[in-house]
């Protein structure tokens, strides 16, 4: 074990010896920045929402994508980018010694054309989202793995039929879902699974027919924390008028006050998952310091890892892999690769960008199904190794060095000048987000948001307050959102009502909204606890829990000291809610 301090936030972190091996597995440095600081680096690399109408370089179709025009960026459609007439080594060129590496691959990048947005085998009725995965039907939505029929969500694994949802799996039918799993028709559900015809719950496990209520297992009828016989539940639903926006503006403020005053939190949502420190860990085993985990193993300080990737540390969305490091969007069957931003089916490979299917290349952009590639020139086998090994000297012996100060040798994920977005624009600024001032004091990019020229037809306040009273006309509107740009939430200031969507929030008695896919996004993020660990102790008080006076027990966990949520540890929050 030991301890260094970090190049960009000069604060101390701890590398562990169990880290050290795994450097030395990857043949790799140890990393100089702290873990916060290099998943900011990453998130900086993944533009998920902001997507831009421009034509498309090759067959001048207009396309929507997820490049800022101002960038200058060469963007194919997804038929384009996959045909023939066009050829990623004739972008090719000889390794000039006389610059750092970071800058060479920075010219590269605005000179070799980028497919418009990121999908793997995308279905029909996708060109309005992105990160699709074997995927069909999705509006508006990002990071969508295998499912169907999404509107306006995010984080969306094997589900069908649902709007306004973030982070979910196996969901069918569902609406306004955070962190849920396998729930089927419900809504306003939070950190809850395997739930049907349920509203407004918060931790809640196996439950039927359930309303406003937390910290339930194996439960019906239970309305607002009381146990009802189903006649009386059934009497006391349908006074609820769920197709009402005020009643339902109302419930959510009655539903947040619930989870923050009245119910039990437990110290992470970690489910078989032994030896997990994190958040939101499933079916996985010795993960370390990460989020949003759906199977992994041996693997440390990751994000969005889906379908039992192994031995990959620092790495931000991955389907099935094994041995990554410091890597973006690597999708399935990356192995033995690292520095990557964005790639599928990547061996042996560093740092590349956006290239498929591939084994040992160096430095490339938009390959597909190419060896011995540097710089998007080709190589045989023998100059092929022996350029690498001169071009990781040469990264040491003339590192980047940005205008902060920070020193880029082999080693260190992308410098600022290789990310094709502003930090405003990606996942960095929702997670983790900063003023202008200070991103463009840390070295990043910022690009000031456009006065947005959607002028609403109709302003949100005429929209009816029923469900029921919602015309079909309402399809030709734009529904001024009720923000009006005045947030951080990339407003959009007016939207439209997809007609799928409207026959969705008719069928499941859902009130039409008031502000825009992006607004409602982040308005769901706020029930949504921070990726950042802080030392805390249990909040128990309980003598019946195994301790006397209060409970001892100690654990990492993203609730800090500073917020109103009752903590418990495991064995305190087990005995309490089972």
């Amino acid at each position: 074990m030991e301890k260094r301090n970090c190049q960009n936030c000069k604060k101390d972190f701890t590398i562990e010896a169990d880290d050290f091996s795994f450097y030395e597995k990857m043949k790799v440095p140890p990393p100089t920045w702290c873990p916060e600081c290099r998943l900011v680096r990453r998130f900086r690399s993944r533009n998920e929402r902001f997507l831009y109408r421009i034509n498309c370089g090759l067959c001048k179709a207009s396309i929507v994508t997820m490049y800022n025009p101002a960038n200058g960026f060469i963007i194919y459609c997804a038929n384009c980018y996959a045909s023939d007439a066009w050829n990623p080594l004739d972008y090719g060129r000889e390794y000039d010694f006389s610059k750092p590496f970071f800058v060479q691959f920075s010219e590269l990048l605005k000179q070799v054309p980028r497919r418009a947005l990121l999908g793997v085998n995308p279905g029909e009725n996708t060109e309005y989202s992105n990160f699709v995965f074997n995927s069909k039907d999705s509006f508006l939505s990002y990071s969508v793995v295998k499912s169907e029929f999404i509107y306006h969500s995010r984080g969306v694994d094997y589900s069908k039929n649902c709007l306004d949802c973030t982070n979910i799996k196996e969901c069918e039918s569902s609406y306004w879902i955070l962190q849920g799993a396998r729930n089927y028709n419900c809504r306003n559900l939070v950190d809850s699974h395997d739930c049907l015809d349920s509203a407004f719950l918060y931790d809640c496990a196996n439950c039927s027919s359930c309303f406003m209520s937390s910290n339930l297992r194996n439960q019906k009828y239970v309305f607002r924390g009381q146990q009802l016989d189903k006649d009386s539940y059934n009497e006391a639903i349908k006074k609820i008028e769920f197709g009402s926006f005020v009643q339902n503006e109302e419930l959510k403020k009655e539903f947040k006050f619930m989870i923050e005053n009245n119910a039990i939190h437990r110290y992470a949502n970690i489910f078989k998952s032994p030896n997990s420190t994190g958040n939101y860990i499933e079916n996985s085993k010795n993960v370390k310091q990460s989020f949003e985990i759906f199977g992994a193993e041996d693997s440390k300080f990751g994000w969005r890892l889906v379908d039992n990737p192994k031995d990959i540390y620092d790495v931000i969305g991955s389907g099935k892999s094994e041995l990554a490091y410091e890597s973006v969007g690597i999708t399935w069957g990356t192995r033995n690769s690292c520095f990557i931003n964005l790639g599928a089916n990547t061996t042996d490979s560093q740092y590349c960008d956006y290239c498929m299917n591939v084994a040992d290349i160096f430095g490339s952009i938009s390959v597909n199904k190419g060896q011995y590639v540097i710089m998007n020139r080709q190589y045989t086998k023998d100059e092929y190794f022996d350029l690498v090994e001169k071009i990781k000297n040469h990264m040491n012996e003339m590192p980047y060095v940005d205008e902060q100060g920070r020193v880029f040798t082999y080693g260190e994920f992308f410098p600022q000048i290789c990310v094709p977005y502003a930090y405003n624009e990606t996942l960095a600024q929702e997670y983790f987000p900063i003023d202008e001032s200070k991103a463009l004091t840390l070295g990043y990019f910022w690009r000031p948001q456009e006065k947005k020229t959607n002028k609403p037809t109709i302003d949100s306040k005429d929209v009816p307050d029923l469900i029921v009273d919602v015309a079909d006309d309402i399809l030709a509107e734009a529904i001024g959102c009720s923000h009006e740009g005045n947030c951080p939430h990339q407003c959009t200031t007016a939207f439209k009502i997809h007609p799928e969507e409207l026959a969705y929030l008719r069928k499941w008695k859902i009130p039409a909204p008031r502000l825009c896919p992006n607004c409602r996004h982040y308005e769901r993020n706020e029930l949504r606890a921070p990726m950042k660990l802080w030392d805390r102790q249990c909040m128990c008080d309980k003598t019946n829990h195994g301790h006397t006076e209060s409970c001892p027990n100690e654990f990492e966990t993203s609730y800090s000291s500073d917020r109103p949520e009752k903590i418990y540890c495991e064995s305190c929050y087990q005995k309490e809610v089972f």
